[in-house]
């Protein structure tokens, strides 16, 4: 399943564990996003922001020490729609390989509701686990691995994090 390809091997054994005791208590989850590379996730993170918000980000993560994550901002251009992360490349565990988000399907058909039952579960059996369900923060569809945030590696480890995980010319984009 494309889905969860490239995942922390540990991770993807919890995630199948999850999905495993949902389905026993009559909850279908589907994986849909797990790993993204730091331009995709630069995509999510531009989404509803304003340039000044963009920009202020941007200046930081290069002043920081971190002029590919915010290559990588820049590299994306204009993002239309709803905010739909708070996490810039870098800071979200998904472009680590420690995050999935599944979809329930209840009769055949995506529910998005987060009030209904089968969220509630997912969210249980992950933690469960030790794993941090979204929930927690108002994502239902996404599980993590750890229980901090990326961030805490400071910007100059994430940015070669980064340029380590997902090699990519950025001079090519801009």
């Amino acid at each position: 399943m494309k889905a969860v390809e490239g995942l922390d091997p540990r991770f993807l054994a919890q995630v199948a564990k999850v999905l495993a005791a949902c389905a026993r208590r009559g909850v279908e989850m589907r994986p849909y996003s797990g790993v993204r590379g730091p331009l995709e996730q630069a995509k999510l993170w531009r989404q509803g922001r304003t340039r000044q918000e963009i920009g202020a980000t941007m200046k930081r993560l290069h002043e920081g020490g971190a002029p590919h994550l915010a290559a990588c901002i820049g590299a994306v251009g204009p993002q239309h729609g709803k905010r739909v992360t708070g996490a810039w490349p870098g800071a979200s565990w998904h472009n680590h390989g420690e995050a999935v988000d599944c979809l329930l399907v209840v009769n055949g058909e995506a529910e998005w509701d987060a009030a209904a039952p089968g969220w509630i579960i997912y969210a249980e059996e992950a933690r469960m686990l030790g794993l941090k369900p979204g929930r927690d923060f108002g994502d239902s569809p996404h599980i993590q691995m750890r229980h901090g945030e990326p961030t805490a590696f400071g910007l100059v480890k994430l940015d070669a994090m980064m340029v380590a995980r997902f090699p990519v010319d950025l001079a090519g984009l801009a």
